[in-house]
């Protein structure tokens, strides 16, 4: 039996990601005792700024409520979320993150004692470097590398992301395991961890296509057809691409669906908004997103082609469960989907694989994508991982208490 310990980069937010997802499909795997799942740290002065702000989320007060009752959450059958209250404000600088880091093994280490399973502890954030000293040898210790941390922080100083580059290899060389989210990642993590594992994301939604029973929201009910985009709208976004789209196809409606990143405000895409035929319908909970996916005639990921050299999109494999057209920018993994995506390397080349994918009638694509989607869900993402755990065990001379 495996007890996972999982430090993760994000909070329990309505937008699910890879650490979520993920976590909690092992959880339901009878190889696993269970998964704790930590949120980032939080303290007081966050407390304070939340407080004084307009509106707080409902994710913001249960998380809130978790820290300050200083409860562990038991989520499911054998997933329990604990959200840690570090007692040092302005954790974004690197020493005092570290401080955290260290008040907080205490807790940490009562944990680590607490059950007999084989441990794994794993960890997505650059900065938990430290925490690594606190676990024993007998502990797996997991990096998940999912993005090029020091390129999506595009809000660094130059510094800070030589900094956050040095602890990324830091981490890769000094844990037992990498798994890495694409194929330019693993390149790298190799170079430095031979124990180092591609495993790209996944769905959560592979029956979509299947399932009768999705009721299609309410504010999908517009013009068709709908060209569709889920997910982060970041620095990432080419908002140029999504305005020549709405001008381009104007019978046809373009819905955007997530947050808007740090750094992006409405005032960044007020532009493309104002548009009769553009609708920014914001966040929505993660297990809404069928009711308004599947309602997509087109599905869209319009990314810059900077600084998407290591992506691997979730949206992706959910976008495939539906069997729709999908219409992306070249990014280097998408060449494993080459024949279930449609690729532009250019804002001319993409409009054309749109107006291709609106005409499309291919009932064995449609086929092919869904198939595909079934075979790479989140349970088969658990079930390699704990392939390449009990490989790593047998070949390894560590022994695990």
């Amino acid at each position: 039996m495996f007890e996972f310990i999982w430090f993760s980069k994000d909070a329990w937010i309505k937008r699910k990601a890879r650490k979520h997802l993920l976590a909690q499909a092992l959880s339901k795997k009878p190889a696993v005792d269970r998964v704790i799942f930590l949120e980032p740290f939080t303290n007081p002065i966050e407390l304070i700024n939340l407080i004084s702000s307009e509106s707080i989320s409902d994710d913001d007060f249960a998380r809130w409520k978790r820290a300050l009752l200083f409860k562990t959450v038991k989520l499911s059958d054998k997933f329990y979320l604990h959200s840690p209250l570090s007692p040092i404000p302005l954790k974004r600088f690197r020493k005092i993150y570290d401080l955290n880091c260290l008040l907080s093994s205490i807790f940490i280490k009562s944990i680590a004692k607490s059950r007999s399973a084989k441990r794994v502890v794993w960890f997505y954030n650059p900065y938990d470097f430290l925490l690594l000293r606190l676990f024993p040898k007998s502990t797996i210790l997991v990096f998940d590398w999912t993005e090029d941390w020091a390129e999506y922080h595009v809000e660094l100083s130059p510094k800070q992301r030589r900094q956050m580059k040095e602890l990324e290899i830091k981490m890769v060389k000094n844990v037992d395991l990498v798994f890495t989210v694409s194929d330019s990642l693993l390149k790298v993590a190799r170079q430095y961890n031979p124990n180092s594992h591609r495993i790209p994301n996944a769905t959560a939604f592979a029956e979509i296509s299947n399932n009768q029973n999705i009721e299609i929201a309410g504010e999908m009910r517009i013009q068709r057809p709908i060209l569709g985009y889920i997910g982060a709208i970041c620095e990432r976004t080419d908002f140029k691409l999504l305005n020549r789209l709405a001008d381009e196809f104007p019978k046809c409606s373009i819905v955007l669906i997530g947050s808007m990143s740090q750094g992006i405000t409405e005032s960044d895409i007020s532009h493309l908004t104002s548009k009769n035929n553009v609708y920014y319908l914001g966040l929505k909970e993660h297990g809404e997103l069928p009711k308004y996916i599947k309602s997509f005639d087109v599905c869209l990921m319009p990314y810059k082609l900077e600084n998407t050299k290591t992506i691997n999109p979730t949206k992706l494999y959910d976008y495939l469960a539906t069997g729709k057209p999908i219409v992306s920018t070249f990014f280097d993994d998408i060449e494993y989907y080459q024949d279930l995506v449609r690729i532009a390397e250019t804002h001319e080349e993409f409009i054309g694989q749109v107006r291709e994918a609106l005409a499309e009638n291919d009932s064995a694509l449609v086929q092919r994508r869904i198939d595909y989607a079934k075979q790479n869900s989140w349970s088969a993402r658990a079930d390699e991982i704990l392939g390449v755990l009990n490989e790593y065990l047998e070949n390894s001379s560590v022994l695990i208490q």
